[in-house]
């Protein structure tokens, strides 16, 4: 869900992202590719890295829902929202 709100308050693909998604070790991985490229993994601490297998990841949209968002997902953009002032 973390993903799938960033992405949409971001601007999703109109500002350049890409959904990804890989199973792994009995897990689905969801993050997000800027237009450069770079990994945007919203798990991660500030600085934080990982060997997770970014590469073997697929492109994925999110499964959008009547209401546009997954209920977790919109949780967090109201959440943001409210504190943006």
């Amino acid at each position: 869900p973390a993903a799938e709100g960033y992405f949409h308050l971001a601007g999703g693909y109109a500002a350049g992202l890409t959904p990804m998604q890989l199973r792994h070790r009995g897990r689905s991985h969801w993050w997000l590719l800027d237009s450069d490229g770079r990994v945007i993994d919203l798990a991660l601490a500030p600085r934080e890295t990982s060997d997770f297998p970014y590469h073997r990841g697929h492109r994925r949209p999110f499964r959008y829902t009547p209401a546009g968002l997954s209920r977790r997902a919109q949780t967090i953009v109201e959440r943001v929202k409210a504190n943006r002032g």
